[in-house]
């Protein structure tokens, strides 16, 4: 007996505007794991989505993509991004979002960013000269929490419904 494939997502993020050239940086998320695996910067930079690609990320006004990245996203995309980096996934060992050993260290957000304190609203960042390839890992970190919630929302809808419906059970 084989053992199914799991089922993933892979993710560009297309990133202009920042330090160092545009850069695009490719993730996939396996549904099953909950985890995330950034796995490369791709040799060049592409405003279209890539062969085998399923969501498209980018910060590009007008550009044909599945989700827009904004300056105003930076500060949760952080605190996103850290959550991720910090929670278990449903396998032992691995956590929401991780990297491949050869993914340049130079693109980890954790290089320029500072945590700067805490006030009413959370954390606190400085950001210091950050590098596309830095803040698309961003990106993609806002996206996949953003997702989950999405995802959450729908589920606690069909619960509901199913429990208005009469298929709840009760003891």
């Amino acid at each position: 007996m084989t053992n199914p494939v799991p089922k993933k997502t892979v993710i560009q993020a297309n990133i202009v505007g920042f330090g160092g050239d545009p850069a695009t940086v490719l993730t996939t998320y396996i549904q099953e794991f909950d985890a995330a695996y950034v796995s490369k910067v791709a040799r060049s930079f592409s405003e279209q989505k890539l062969e085998g690609v399923d969501v498209l990320i980018t910060n590009v006004a007008g550009a044909n993509a599945d989700s827009m990245f904004q300056e105003s996203d930076i500060k949760e995309s952080i605190a996103n991004y850290f959550f991720l980096r910090k929670r278990p996934s449903k396998t032992k060992g691995v956590f929401g979002m991780n990297y491949l050993e050869d993914f340049p260290s130079m693109a980890h957000p954790d290089a320029y960013i500072e945590q700067d304190g805490m006030d009413a609203s959370g954390w606190q960042y400085r950001i210091q000269s950050i590098k596309c390839s830095a803040m698309a890992v961003l990106a993609t970190a806002h996206y996949l929490k953003k997702q989950g919630g999405i995802d959450r929302a729908l589920d606690f809808c069909d619960t509901m419904q199913a429990l208005m419906s009469g298929r709840g059970v009760t003891i």
